[in-house]
C-alpha cells in the first residue's frame, strides 16, 4: 500500500512498568533530558532566543491544498512569526481587548479566549499571548455546549477569537457573561454573518 520510509520523533526508553506506558524521548536524546536553553527559563525567552539565533529558519508551516491531489507546505520564518505575533499582541493591548484582568491566587491574569481547532492562527495567537504575558483560554467543541458558558463565567473573558466553524456553536450559547468582543480569524466569516443576519 505505498509504504514509505518512516521517521520516528519519539522512541521508548527504559523498562515499561506494569500499568504504565513506556517513557518516550527524542531519538537524538535518549540518555538524558535536555533542560538547558542557554539560560532561558520561560517559553517567551526560548522563543525569542530562537528568533535571534535562527531568524530565517522555518518556524511555522501549513499545508495548502491546490488541487484534488496537490498539496504543499508554506512556511513562515521565526522572524515572520515574531513580527505577526508582535503585531497581534500589540493590537490586543492597544485596543484594550482585555479590559478587566482577573485576580487569581494573588496574581493578575490577563485572559483572552480562542474557539477554534488548532491551526496557524491559533499558534500565532498563542505566541502573541506568550510575548505579551496574556493567558490564552482555549474553548473546544469536544467539551460540549454546556462547558462554554461555564468557562466564560469562570474566566470572565471579554474577548474571544473564533473560527467560522465555531460560530454556529457560539450562537447557541445563552449566557456569555463578560464577553464583549468576538474577533473572527478568517475572511470566510462574512458569508456566515450574512446568512445568520438574514435568518
Amino acid at each position: 500500500m505505498g509504504q514509505g520510509s518512516s521517521k520516528f520523533y519519539a522512541v521508548p526508553v527504559g523498562e515499561k512498568k506494569d500499568g504504565e506506558s513506556h517513557v518516550y524521548r527524542n531519538p537524538n536524546n535518549t540518555q538524558k533530558l535536555l533542560d538547558n536553553f542557554e539560560g532561558e527559563t520561560t517559553v517567551q525567552g526560548i522563543f525569542l532566543r530562537s528568533c535571534r539565533k535562527f531568524p530565517n529558519n522555518r518556524c511555522l508551516g501549513k499545508q495548502v491544498v491546490t488541487g484534488e491531489n496537490s498539496r504543499h507546505y508554506v512556511y513562515k520564518t521565526y522572524l515572520e512569526v515574531r513580527n505577526v505575533a508582535e503585531q497581534l499582541g500589540s493590537g490586543i493591548k492597544n485596543l484594550n481587548l482585555i479590559p478587566n484582568p482577573v485576580m487569581y491566587e494573588g496574581q493578575e491574569l490577563r485572559m483572552i479566549g480562542i474557539f477554534s481547532k488548532n491551526r496557524e492562527e491559533w499558534l500565532l495567537l498563542d505566541i502573541a499571548n506568550t510575548l505579551y504575558g496574556n493567558t490564552m483560554i482555549p474553548l473546544y467543541d469536544t467539551l460540549g455546549l454546556e462547558s462554554i458558558p461555564y468557562i466564560l463565567e469562570q474566566t470572565q473573558l471579554s474577548t474571544l477569537f473564533i473560527s467560522s466553524t465555531s460560530v454556529e456553536t457560539l450562537l447557541k450559547v445563552k449566557e456569555c457573561h463578560a464577553l464583549k468582543f468576538v474577533m473572527y480569524i478568517e475572511k470566510k466569516f462574512q458569508n456566515i454573518f450574512h446568512f445568520y443576519k438574514n435568518e
